[in-house]
């Protein structure tokens, strides 16, 4: 019986002879190969549950709250007011990680990530303001973990722009769209899953017949379909 009960040391010692096999490996390694080892060592933290790309916990977290919202709001019928369709907690959630200028709507085959365009860009321009890089960084994240197509819509309110660089406001929107592409192909993530579009003022949201609704309807939306 003794016999018996000890035989699990044969293969316990086995494996702390490999254990040791392998750090000795490693350690010669590191004063020839020095530069494989970053490598090795890159290569892990992007596979680790917690270390994916080098995001952190909270990252991690936020990721994930926003796609389970993307996903829950993509099988709700389209025009339902985003507030509504929306639990309370689900809606608090979204505005700490996005804030209360980006919101989430549905729509007939996906789900919209919005921006208020006064957000993006100064009035009259399509150059991204450093002040919502953060935000967008945020939504690359999201895209990464996602593998659905996506477009970027662009649109303005219904004030006529003529301007040399944007002749009206098809050019306009069409450019603030592009804007937000371009950071994205920076980050990155594959061009063949995205399209873009300028819809100048023929897609509002709300009617043009208040400043608070022209500032809604000038806006960027980012669609994720099914």
């Amino acid at each position: 019986m003794k016999k018996e009960s000890d035989s699990w040391m044969l293969t316990f010692c086995d494996l702390l002879m490999l254990l040791l096999t392998f750090f000795v490996l490693l350690y010669s390694m590191s004063s020839i190969y020095p530069e494989y080892l970053k490598i090795l060592k890159k290569s892990f933290l992007r596979t680790t549950v917690w270390g994916i790309g080098g995001l952190s916990a909270t990252e991690m977290r936020e990721i994930r709250e926003v796609m389970l919202i993307l996903k829950s709001l993509k099988f709700v019928s389209s025009g339902i007011p985003y507030k509504k369709a929306l639990k309370e907690n689900e809606y608090k959630k979204l505005e700490e990680i996005l804030g209360h200028d980006v919101w989430i709507r549905s729509r007939q085959g996906g789900a919209s990530i919005v921006f208020r365009g006064d957000m993006l860009f100064d009035s009259g321009k399509a150059e991204l303001k450093k002040e919502c890089l953060p935000v967008l960084e945020k939504i690359a994240k999201v895209i990464n973990f996602t593998v659905c197509p996506i477009s970027i819509e662009g649109h303005t309110d219904d004030r006529p722009i003529h301007t040399p660089k944007y002749p009206s406001n098809w050019e306009l929107s069409l450019f603030r769209a592009s804007s937000v592409l371009k950071y994205f192909m920076d980050k990155k993530i594959n061009p063949s899953r995205f399209s873009i579009g300028g819809y100048a003022h023929t897609r509002p949201l709300y009617p043009n017949n208040s400043e608070e609704n022209r500032a809604k309807n000038r806006r960027v939306e980012i669609v994720f379909w099914r």
